[in-house]
Parts: structure tokens; C-alpha cells; sequence
């Protein structure tokens, strides 16, 4: 592609009026130029305030892209960044904003997307304020490193597949930062031809700060014996690094070899305890081969304790990034049903229920004068699709205590996950089921020869339920499961999104039988364009 460069007319620029999903700043030009006047530009590292004054570009064909401006007067809500990779790393694009700039600018995102894409008819105080963790900094649970040709651990950059390598992250714990670099450092030692053969590394941990698992993945094999010492390593300077804490465990002989063996045969590959525990922070290690999955050493899962509930995670099972704001979205899709628990009590609609409790006093989701039985009987059922390892579900059945809730995941690591935790939480009975399937299908009905396959057993039988909770990847909803909603009949639903874009084509379709009565935007992602927002429809009759 041959690219040309131009010069704007002198005095081309505007105010920065917005910003793109990417985190671009939006300008409409004001120019002498009329071949020039309105035309709208996209900026890298711009702030909606910002006064510009663009004075080159380049071209290709009917491409334009802006080599070089100048910034004529800082918008008041502009700040400096605080990483040195920003800019280039492909994260935390708004860093140049304030913090609550940030958060304005994602209510405002959500009731523009819902607007634009949806065609609601909504303004944007429907959208409530931004719920924000605590402390925007060192938030995140989960970060995959990915490995360049150098051995050096990176981030993808904003460049297409450009590596930016990382020594210290502000949004990742201090914790996480300092066994990156042990890692590193100890990764330095090894053959480079066996450093080739590792693709990335995931790390987690736990929202007390105790529990840490290290997932490293590999494209290729045999690995060198040398693999073995390095694990090794890893878990006892590890140790020592983190301090005390719980147990790691039993001292482990880790034979790669084993490991090996344990991926051809899918089992678990046997480990022999040579001596005392140690005394330090959980620290679990996994080998991962493509799809296969073997445990070297520590505990199997990574424990985490959220809202008086234990959760253990497999490496493949999803967990939020968010180690401040997890409990709150989990609260909020709790109140969320406790208004459609309310709603089935009082026999109204949530919209009404919330002028009673304007009326009352009291705010929405709070107590209710119940008309006859309560609905957290087993006449309230729940299904949740995604369920993932079963966080959403267990928060529901702890508390709703007597609700049928039906949770549905296609991973089926993570479905033996959400049974551990219920068992782990006490909370496991008929009451509350798990079944691997694919939550696209779980909503089709099946013809009576058909024994929906896609579950690998019986069907799934499902019952009228009251209240569907949906939390999809970031691609959203399948176009048929949409349809298959339309269909079912569910009054009430609760949509969990983390990708605003997604959940506004969603609602175009499922506003044809729902209506929209809360949103709530949650700052999961603090520093990116990223927003989790929880919805709640309900049918509209007739």
C-alpha cells in the first residue's frame, strides 16, 4: 500500500467533541477549505474538550489517516498518563482523561449505543451513573503475556500484532507485577530454542491477595528436561517472593515427562511429595499443550471468597477481571431479582412496583408486603445461560434459598466447577442443576425424536421459567437464541453484558416483546473503553 502525504489548509481543526469505541477522539473540521468544513477525523490520544488544529495527513486510495497536529487548548478534563507505555501498549486507552471524566463519557456511551443501535427511546439519565471500584488501580484478576521472539513477556500493542513488551502494569497488583519479573528473569535462562516453543502466560489471582495460579502455554513439544528446573523454580522462589499466606502444599517432584505423558493420555500426571509444606501464598502452576490441560503443581484451583460465597476456578474456567467490582455486579443482578421476585409477589409491573416504592419511600428490590405465598418458593425458576462456574447461579441461590435455578455452560471444566462450588457453599440439592450444553440451543425446542444432542444427553426439558439471566462473551447473544427468547415466553430478563456494541444489537431484537426497565453500567475496565452494564427487561403484554 503506497501512502501520500498532504498538508491541511493552515487554521484546519475544531473541538474534540466525543470518542470512538476504539477511544479516538471524534473532529468535525471547521476549515476555510469547503472540501474540508464538517468533515469528520478520528485522533489517537484526544479528549473530548480538546481544541485541535490538524496540519498533515497521509493518503491511500480513499484512505486518510493524521500524521501530525497540534493541541491548541487542553480540554479541563485532560490529564497526563501514568504508564509509560501509553500509546503504544493497545490497553487502557482513556488514560489521558480524568478518572471521572472516564466514567461520564461510558454512561454517555451506553445511552448513545442504545439509542443508535437499538433504536430506544431512551435519554441518557435512563442510564444510571457508572458504578466504579474503589480504587481504579490494581484491579485486574486475569492478564495473558504473550511471548515475542526475544523471550520477553508482552502485551499486544495498538499496531496490529505488534508485541509491546511489559516490565510493570498499574492496573495489575504489585503481587502479579513481581512474579511477572521473577518469571521473566528466570525465563532469561533457558535455551532460546526452548523459549520459542512458549506462546504466552496467564496469571490470576484471588481478590484477597493469597492465591495466585500461572497457566504456561506452549505450541509445541517434547520440551527440554531443562523445563523441569524451571518450574521448579518458579514455585519455590515463588514462595518465597509472596510470603505468608496459606499453604502451597506438598513440595512436588515435577516430571515434564509425566506431564507429557498425562497430555496423550488426558490424566492427570502423578506427583510425588518430598517434603514439608511451605509457608507461603497459594501458588498453583499448569502446563497447557493446545487444548490439553496438566496440573505441575500447587492446588488445582484457584480458591477466591466473594460476598460470603467460595469459588474455586480451573485455569480454563471464566472469572472476571475485576477483583474490586466482581461483588458488586453480583449484587446488582441479585437486586435485579429480587424486583422480578417482588414484581411476582405484588402481581405489577417493575415500573409500577418502583412508583409504589417512590410512593413508599423505598427504594426498588427492597422489602415488599408479599400477597400470599412468597416468591422465593420453588415457584420462582431461574435460568442462567453462560453460567460459567456457576458465580451468578450460586449469588442466586444463596439468595433465593427455595428457587428451582438451572445454570447452562458448554465447557465442561467449568460446569465441574460450578457443582464443586455449590457442594463447596453447601447450597448443592435438586433444587439447583448444572448442565454442560450449548447455551445458544438451551432455549429451542426439540421435536420428539430429537434428543437435543448438543447437550450429549437427554433434553433438557425445560420448565416454564420466570426469570432469565443471560451473561455472554463479547460477542453476544446468537441471532437465533434472540429468536428463541422472542419465543419462550420468559417474562423477565436479565442481560449481563460486557460489550456494550453487542447488547444494543441484541435489544433491537428482544424489544419486540421486551422492554427495558434499568440499566446499569459498572466500570469493570477501568482506563479502557470497555463498560459491563447489567439490563433488566421484562415482557410487555400482548
Amino acid at each position: 500500500m503506497t501512502w501520500h502525504s498532504r498538508v491541511f489548509p493552515p487554521h484546519t481543526g475544531g473541538f474534540v467533541r466525543d470518542l470512538s469505541q476504539e477511544g479516538e477522539g471524534i473532529l468535525a473540521l471547521n476549515s476555510p477549505d469547503p472540501a474540508w468544513q464538517g468533515r469528520v477525523l478520528f485522533l489517537p490520544d484526544t479528549v473530548p474538550g480538546d481544541e485541535i488544529e490538524v496540519l498533515a495527513y497521509k493518503t491511500s486510495g480513499k484512505r486518510l489517516a493524521v500524521t501530525d497536529y497540534k493541541l491548541v487548548q487542553p480540554s479541563p478534563d485532560r490529564q497526563d498518563a501514568f504508564c509509560p507505555h501509553f500509546g503504544r501498549c493497545g490497553g487502557c486507552q482513556l488514560q489521558g482523561m480524568t478518572y471521572q471524566a472516564t466514567l461520564a463519557w461510558k454512561r454517555k456511551h451506553v445511552a448513545d449505543l442504545l439509542q443508535r443501535m437499538a433504536k430506544l427511546p431512551i435519554s441518557a439519565d435512563a442510564v444510571k451513573s457508572c458504578l466504579r471500584p474503589a480504587q481504579p488501580l490494581a484491579f485486574r484478576s486475569i492478564v495473558r503475556l504473550h511471548v515475542n521472539p526475544m523471550g520477553q513477556f508482552c502485551f499486544y500493542g495498538q499496531e496490529a500484532q505488534e508485541l509491546i513488551p511489559i516490565n510493570n502494569c498499574p492496573i495489575q497488583s504489585d503481587q502479579v507485577n513481581s512474579l511477572r519479573q521473577l518469571v521473566q528473569a528466570l525465563l532469561a535462562d533457558q535455551p532460546s530454542s526452548e523459549v520459542a516453543k512458549l506462546t504466552s502466560l496467564e496469571m490470576r489471582q484471588n481478590a484477597e491477595g493469597d492465591a495466585f495460579m500461572l497457566t504456561f502455554n506452549f505450541h509445541d513439544q517434547p520440551l527440554a528436561p531443562d523445563w523441569q528446573d524451571f518450574f521448579t523454580q518458579v514455585r519455590d522462589q515463588a514462595g518465597e517472593l509472596l510470603g505468608p499466606g496459606a499453604a502451597l502444599g506438598p513440595s512436588e517432584t515435577l516430571d515434564t515427562g509425566q506431564a507429557y505423558e498425562a497430555i496423550e493420555t488426558s490424566k492427570i500426571a502423578e506427583r510425588t511429595d518430598v517434603g514439608q509444606a511451605s509457608t507461603c501464598a497459594s501458588l498453583s502452576l499448569w502446563l497447557a499443550i493446545g487444548e490439553d490441560y496438566v496440573h505441575i503443581a500447587g492446588p488445582e484451583h484457584l480458591h477466591m471468597t466473594e460476598n460470603g460465597l467460595d469459588f474455586d476456578f480451573s485455569p480454563r474456567a471464566f472469572q472476571q477481571t475485576n477483583l474490586q467490582l466482581n461483588q458488586v455486579l453480583y449484587q446488582e443482578v441479585v437486586k435485579a431479582a429480587q424486583v422480578v421476585a417482588d414484581v411476582q409477589a405484588v402481581g405489577t409491573s417493575p415500573v409500577g412496583l418502583a412508583r409504589e416504592r417512590a410512593t413508599a419511600g423505598t427504594e426498588l428490590g427492597g422489602p415488599v408486603t408479599r400477597c400470599g405465598p412468597g416468591t422465593q418458593s420453588d415457584s420462582f425458576k431461574i435460568l442462567e445461560l453462560y453460567c460459567g462456574s456457576g458465580t451468578i447461579s450460586l449469588h442466586l441461590a444463596q439468595a433465593f434459598p427455595e428457587a428451582q435455578i438451572t445454570g447452562v455452560e458448554i465447557v465442561p471444566e467449568a460446569i465441574a466447577d460450578a457443582k464443586h462450588n455449590a457442594e463447596l457453599n453447601g447450597l448443592a440439592s435438586d433444587r439447583l442443576r448444572f448442565v454442560v450444553g450449548d447455551a445458544g440451543q438451551a432455549l429451542r425446542q426439540p421435536k420428539q425424536e430429537d434428543s437435543l444432542k448438543s447437550f450429549g444427553q437427554a433434553p433438557l426439558n425445560l420448565p416454564p421459567y420466570d426469570l432469565l439471566v443471560v451473561d455472554p462473551p463479547r460477542q453476544g447473544l446468537a441471532p437465533q437464541l434472540c429468536q428463541d427468547i422472542l419465543a419462550s415466553n420468559i417474562p423477565h430478563i436479565i442481560y449481563v453484558s460486557c460489550d456494550p456494541a453487542t447488547l444494543a444489537r441484541d435489544l433491537k431484537t428482544l424489544k419486540q416483546a421486551y422492554s427495558l426497565q434499568s440499566i446499569q453500567p459498572l466500570d469493570m475496565f477501568p482506563w479502557t473503553t470497555h463498560v459491563e452494564t447489567i439490563c433488566l427487561m421484562s415482557r410487555v403484554k400482548g
